[in-house]
């Protein structure tokens, strides 16, 4: 880097410490820097190899730690510097920086940082003698650990990849004793269903071979309808969404701990941190009109170390029990996000879509807005530091399109948008709603994370139900798939071809599918392949056909 180093030897150390060891596709691995000097103002070289199964996606730092070099997506490598991190004192303290990454392919892979120099800036040179660390994440090949925290009734699902699923089912109590343990074995492709008893609170499932997962929570008298995939556990959860108007709306978290903990976790909701008062392994629903006298827009719920786990499902609902809404709560946040629905129907529905700038950074970011097979527009706007912006398209008082932005932003979707692909310059947090304006019912899901080849639609919901699916082609070309329906026991009951337009968008239903016939009764899940390329999303609805009071949604799960 031509930096001329002198003998004097300076003292830094340094360490690595990942969020997770295991990882799966599509989810985001955090691998945290940390790092102590005797130097007042230190100037770092760094260089980093990791495996192409990961992709380093953003550069944070955190505190007084700052980037000289600003992270531009290249591989380091890069210079980092850092202040006194106790003024008035001599000597520096624990500095702390993040380097997120993006698991992309299966199998193990390596992350390796070497620190070659060190100096303190304004000062002769000081040599630091070279040193490397090397980490290695499992990515979908060793154990895979899900968890959920339930509400019952509930009914919960894993449905097994190409090698057929083996695991072990933990249900364990709200305070945190394990109630029972329960072998859970699968054949490729099959799904495997559990109903808890009622004595559970959360359950984890430790084992390999999943592919999808979700749960699904209706209500007694039938007015309720929620599910959310099962996710792995985070270090740190992100709370995209809380509802403001407390008259209308209540918030609920669903928390698990999942490992034992060294402290309680928290709630970080801008300068406000709160202590949760959970034991280790216990599960406890948060009622967040409850615990702020003035709510935040979102919110983070962070371990009380950083290498242990926690798991949590959001529910925020209307008062009338009906208008329900359940998500996932990860640590799975990126820079490019896809939201694959934008409602057309606008005499009947509204579509919202929430954005967060989870970083205490300015960030650069811009709406590509996609129409019938055509790029229409690219809006650029700039989300402040740790902003929540809300997007909301509906019929205006003219009968026309309108939309209505909080805070104010210069954004105006056109009539016939379809789906929206964001790019931000740093990462993002992303969901969408679904409302109807006879105000009857209400649904949401996690925005979609980048393209993918496959996917796998986990369920179908029938008896007097329907199941709608959506399909997304997110590249210019036309796109050819393989589409296989499977039974429960992942046997195939239907297969074919379809082509996709070049940012096209396809819909089906269980009576109308992709190839215009009516899925056979014993349809349970769907697998779609895209035969060259990644650039696949999707999502499933679910209604009832009666006074269609219920609807509930869900992002389709990548399997590549």
């Amino acid at each position: 880097m031509g930096i001329v180093l002198l003998s004097l030897i300076a003292q830094v150390e340094w360490s690595l410490a990942p969020s997770t060891e295991h990882a799966a596709i599509g989810e985001i691995v955090v691998v945290e820097l940390r790092m102590t000097s005797d130097l007042e103002f230190a100037v770092v070289s760094m260089e980093l190899d990791v495996d192409g199964g990961l992709r380093l996606i953003d550069v944070l730092p955190c505190g007084d730690f700052s980037i000289q070099a600003p992270f531009d997506g290249e591989t380091p490598p890069f210079l980092l510097t850092f202040g006194n991190y106790r003024p008035g004192t001599s000597g520096h303290g624990l500095v702390v920086s993040q380097l997120i990454f993006l698991a992309e392919q299966m199998g193990p892979q390596t992350v390796s940082l070497t620190m070659p120099a060190a100096f303190e800036y304004g000062h002769p040179p000081q040599r630091y003698q070279a040193s490397s660390k090397t980490l290695t994440i499992q990515v979908g090949t060793k154990q895979q650990t899900f968890a959920t925290p339930i509400r019952l009734p509930g009914s919960f699902a894993l449905v097994a990849g190409d090698g057929g699923l083996a695991g072990e089912m933990d249900e364990i109590t709200p305070e945190g004793t394990l109630h029972r343990t329960s072998v859970v074995t699968c054949k490729p492709l099959e799904k495997c269903i559990w109903v808890p008893e009622n004595e559970s609170g959360w359950l984890v499932f430790r084992g390999t071979g999943v592919i999808s997962s979700y749960g699904i929570y209706e209500s007694q008298d039938g007015l309720e309808l929620d599910m959310s995939p099962w996710v792995t556990t985070h270090a740190t959860l992100t709370v995209p969404h809380v509802a403001q108007r407390r008259e209308q709306f209540e918030t609920f978290v669903y928390l698990g701990s999942a490992l034992d903990q060294s402290g309680p976790p928290n709630i970080v909701a801008g300068e406000s941190v709160i202590q949760i008062p959970i034991q280790s392994l216990a599960s406890q629903r948060l009622d967040l009109n409850n615990w702020f006298t003035e709510l935040p827009p979102w919110m983070e719920i962070q371990s009380g170390s950083f290498e242990n786990g926690l798991v949590a499902v959001e529910q925020f609902r209307k008062h009338t029990a009906h208008q329900s809404v359940s998500m996932p709560l990860t640590g799975g946040l990126d820079k490019s996000l896809i939201f694959p629905h934008i409602a057309n129907n606008l005499t009947q529905f509204w579509t919202g879509i929430v954005l967060v700038n989870t970083t205490a950074l300015p960030n650069a970011t811009s709406l590509e807005v996609y129409g019938h097979q055509q790029l229409m527009e690219t809006i650029s706007i700039s989300l402040a530091p740790r902003e929540r912006l809300t997007i909301l398209y509906q019929m205006g008082p003219d009968g026309l399109p309108e939309t209505v932005t909080v805070p104010p932003h210069n954004i105006q979707l056109d009539e016939g948008v379809s789906w929206l692909r964001v790019q931000g310059e740093r990462l993002l947090a992303g969901y969408a709603l679904f409302g109807d304006r006879s105000d009857r019912y209400l649904a949401g899901l996690q925005s979609a994370p980048t393209p993918f080849s496959e996917l796998i639609y986990p369920l179908l919901w029938r008896d007097n139900r329907w199941t709608g699916f959506a399909l997304i082609n997110t590249s210019a070309d036309v796109t050819p798939v393989e589409v296989t329906v499977l039974n429960v026991v992942g046997g195939s009951v239907a297969q074919f071809n379809i082509e996709i337009p070049g940012y096209g968008k396809v819909l089906a239903t269980d009576s109308s599918f992709f190839d215009g016939q009516s899925l056979p009764s014993a349809a349970d899940h769907v697998r779609i392949r895209q035969l060259e390329g990644s650039s696949l999303s999707g999502f499933l609805l679910l209604g009832d056909l009666g006074d269609r009071q219920l609807l509930a949604g869900m992002a389709a799960y990548p399997h590549d």
